[in-house]
């Protein structure tokens, strides 16, 4: 398996948290540090994203991207809340690279630049508002909700996959998925208390845990060598293995559990256009981009990418009582952007 490459040319202008990010090499660097001053390894990891997506394609430069036709709203209101606005939710529990929150109040993060490019398809603006899940899209005035999982975003309807859910082992080498017998017996980085830790647990892989107070040292010790693996939230992973050359996926742990954008089942004109809206980012690599800038590169999580043969023992109560939620991350506030707090929160440390 071969890492993902964008190759399109893009016509549109990829806009990121309170700054326009046009696809020049200058201009989406000037972004990164605009939008957000991220810590550390977090921003050589975005950095690394960002170079990856950009070298991939032959882009634009802003004038030619601004000189694209300008699209007429594809939805009004009572379709959307407010014409020419699409209000889009962002749940208050998503993680990096989903979701970071600067200091002053602004956003960035995968589903923010993906909500910007579907607005952008369909001619509207956008406003945010932020969630507790899908579930509290009308009581919050929301038009949409990102980051939604399907299946388990209640009465919503899922559209538009665009990420994958999964827990993933990452190891020095090429991008691809091991076989069970490569992690058998093997010591694996996992961040103290966290979901992947009893996911190990539960596995019948007999690896040796050797846990972290956050994910920045787990990773550094998969490149020194003191560890085989790293388990950790897939995209948490991506985001930070993005900063070394050597590090890839290795295959998730768990089946991924598609991510897509949740919109009230009973509205049927704006569910047909946000399907409509994501085709067409599929086709002409807008998606292909934001993936890259924010992953790496690393390759959709499917069936094939899953680690087969591993075993799973039942839930237990010791394994709720530490964390049930996806590991978040801590934005450049030092403040944790999820709400799987305490051990559970993975520290992108400066």
């Amino acid at each position: 398996m071969t890492r993902m490459r964008a190759a399109r040319r893009i016509g549109v202008v990829l806009v990121a948290s309170a700054v326009t990010l046009g696809l020049s090499a200058c201009s989406a660097t000037e972004a990164r540090d605009t939008a957000l001053q991220l810590p550390g390894k977090a921003a050589q990891a975005l950095d690394a994203g960002l170079g990856k997506a950009l070298s991939a394609i032959s882009a634009p430069t802003i004038e030619e991207a601004k000189a694209g036709t300008k699209l007429s709203p594809k939805v009004t209101s009572p379709d959307i809340h407010e014409n020419g606005v699409l209000t889009v939710g962002l749940e208050s529990s998503a993680s990096v690279p989903m979701l970071v929150s600067s200091s002053d109040g602004g956003h960035a993060g995968y589903n923010v630049d993906v909500a910007y490019a579907l607005a952008d398809e369909l001619g509207l603006t956008v406003s945010f508002v932020s969630v507790g899940d899908a579930s509290q899209a009308d009581s919050a005035g929301c038009d949409i909700v990102m980051g939604a999982e399907a299946g388990n975003s209640g009465s919503m309807t899922v559209v538009g996959s665009y990420a994958e859910a999964a827990t993933a082992f990452f190891h020095k080498g090429a991008e691809g998925t091991v076989e069970r017998g490569a992690i058998m017996g093997k010591t694996v980085g996992l961040q103290e208390s966290s979901l992947s830790q009893q996911l190990l647990k539960r596995s019948d892989l007999q690896a040796a845990a050797k846990t972290y107070s956050n994910l920045n040292d787990a990773f550094a010790a998969l490149e020194s060598g003191s560890v085989d693996y790293v388990l950790c939230d897939a995209y948490s992973g991506a985001y930070l293995q993005a900063g070394y050359p050597d590090i890839a996926l290795a295959g998730s742990v768990d089946a991924p559990v598609s991510v897509g954008v949740a919109v009230n089942p009973s509205n049927a004109v704006l569910r047909e256009q946000v399907t409509e809206a994501f085709d067409a980012m599929s086709t002409n690599g807008v998606l292909d981009v934001l993936r890259a800038k924010w992953l790496g590169g690393m390759c959709p999580l499917t069936p094939d990418t899953q680690v087969q043969g591993v075993t799973m023992s039942s839930v237990t109560p010791a394994d709720t009582a530490v964390g049930s939620g996806a590991e978040a991350v801590m934005g450049a506030t030092g403040g944790q952007d999820g709400s799987t707090a305490g051990a559970n929160a993975v520290n992108i440390a400066g």
